[in-house]
């Protein structure tokens, strides 16, 4: 068997029920016997694909007992289990690369979602942020086994992981300017509520906003902690408390209205946080301020659609994306685009654009010079940007002068990187030293770029790259490539 045939998913090693493998370019699940049974009640239903045509969890079908590609899967993944297949995502990315309306939009997308199983009987068991994947600017649940026949219907068991995961994050960066990227990637799981109520703060966590899922579960957590020590220091059979009876999966206790209140709650409340919210990121006013003529604004416009007909790329990385202008070309060719800037706002704000016209665009908050690093169990669960990159076009405009001046990365370099991101084509934009933004950079340092010129940088790009096609513009301050990545020796 060649390795290329089973390929497992590292960041699905924790699932009981069992793991998500790629399988000649297709995406596979198995499963016990058990949730295989629970699958095919929600197929039999008819509420699998009804979720699925909503659009709150990726397209899932159940594999056939006994058919050929069940014995095959079983002999490929050395299990005897059972299996589903699920629908392809094009780029798979982590909450510490979202804006804060998409968490917002994924932790909705868990409300509707458990609201909608509530009518049926079933739950969520999990709430994290890691289950959700965009598909464009389309967040849907992937763990589809996270689904659930619940002991009660009353009480969602996932809330506490629910509020690490998507309340706090949205309410500390709202009150505290704490940055999505800088949540997560210090703590996987999200805050906990005595971080979140420390952090906010005694005044801020009594506030309307903050209260019921601060203030108060934070002061019932510290209660039920006391409650657990004297339980556990008095009551105690062979080294565990004592545990309650489970209810029988068939007839889960309580009344589903109380949740559904407290669901509407929750979701009225990240609705209302993030539309307060204004953007504030200098970039995310650059098609305002950049420092293009008419002339050059249409030339420069005119030779990106000219080099997305010609390249025909199906898969699109637009580095420095800004507010989306070139994503949103690359978009109307027909090619899924992933789009980054380093700029919360300039990526919210296009996430709002292309949310609202359905655009297959996916941004991510990324900073190109410390992209998103390997994280999780053996630095095995969350793969590193680079690793998840299959792209054949990679647009980088208005980029090169600010990772040379502002990261003080040399050309070489970025050569290396952008060879490492495509698989064939390569847009790119020189901008001279004596370019007003150039300059506007050097302010207040050395200028070490007194030779850059263009033939310099095309002599440095020409031993990864062939140059295709050259346009100047902007009286040569200026010059835009199309670039043709070699074939390694």
């Amino acid at each position: 068997m060649k390795m290329t045939d089973f390929s497992p998913e590292s960041g699905s090693f924790r699932d009981p029920s069992g793991f998500v493998f790629y399988h000649n370019g297709s995406v596979y699940r198995g499963i016990d016997e058990r949730t295989y049974e629970l699958m095919q009640r929600l197929c039999d239903d008819g509420l699998l694909n009804r979720l699925a045509a909503d659009r709150l969890i990726v397209k899932t079908e159940l594999i056939p007992a006994g058919g050929d590609l069940e014995h095959r899967l079983r002999e490929v993944s050395g299990t005897q289990g059972r299996f589903l297949t699920h629908e392809t995502v094009p780029f798979v990315s982590y909450p510490y690369e979202w804006s804060v309306s998409m968490l917002a939009d994924a932790g909705i997308l868990h409300l509707d979602l458990q609201a909608r199983l509530l009518e049926h009987g079933y739950s969520l068991k999990d709430a994290t942020a890691f289950n959700v994947a965009f598909i464009g600017a389309r967040p849907v649940l992937i763990d589809i086994p996270s689904i659930e026949i619940p002991r009660r219907l009353d009480i969602w068991v996932a809330y506490g992981q629910f509020c690490r995961m998507f309340v706090f994050p949205i309410l500390l960066h709202y009150y505290r300017g704490l940055g999505i990227r800088e949540c997560f990637l210090g703590l996987l799981e999200g805050p906990g509520v005595s971080e979140t109520r420390r952090m906010l703060g005694f005044w801020k966590s009594l506030r309307p906003v903050a209260f019921v899922d601060v203030f108060l579960q934070n002061l019932l957590h510290g209660t039920a902690e006391k409650r657990l020590d004297k339980t556990c220091r008095t009551d105690v059979h062979d080294g565990c408390a004592a545990q309650p009876s489970v209810t029988d999966e068939s007839a889960p206790a309580g009344n589903s209205q109380v949740q559904r209140l407290n669901l509407k709650r929750l979701r009225n409340k990240l609705t209302r946080i993030t539309r307060r919210r204004a953007a504030r990121g200098i970039w995310s006013r650059y098609e305002k301020t950049h420092s293009y003529d008419v002339a050059g604004e249409d030339e420069k416009i005119g030779f990106v659609k000219e080099s997305l007909a010609s390249g025909r790329p199906r898969r699109v990385l637009d580095l420095g994306c800004n507010t989306g202008r070139y994503a949103r070309l690359a978009a109307e060719t027909g090619a899924g685009v992933t789009a980054l800037d380093s700029d919360h706002d300039c990526i919210d704000l296009l996430y709002g654009r292309v949310r609202e016209k359905q655009v297959n665009i996916l941004p991510l908050n990324i900073d190109i010079t410390d992209p998103s690093p390997a994280r999780g169990f053996r630095h095995r669960e969350r793969k590193c940007f680079e690793d998840r990159c299959r792209f054949d076009m990679v647009m980088a405009l208005a980029l090169v002068h600010h990772l040379l001046v502002s990261a003080r990365i040399p050309l070489p370099e970025l050569r290396d990187m952008f060879s490492a991101l495509t698989d064939k084509w390569l847009i790119i934009e020189f901008v001279a030293v004596r370019d007003p933004m150039f300059q506007k950079l050097l302010a207040l340092r050395e200028n070490y770029y007194q030779d850059l010129n263009p033939e310099m940088f095309e002599t440095v790009f020409g031993d990864a790259f062939e140059i295709v096609e050259r346009h100047d513009i902007m009286d040569g301050r200026r010059v835009l490539y199309r670039m043709k990545k070699k074939d390694p020796k």
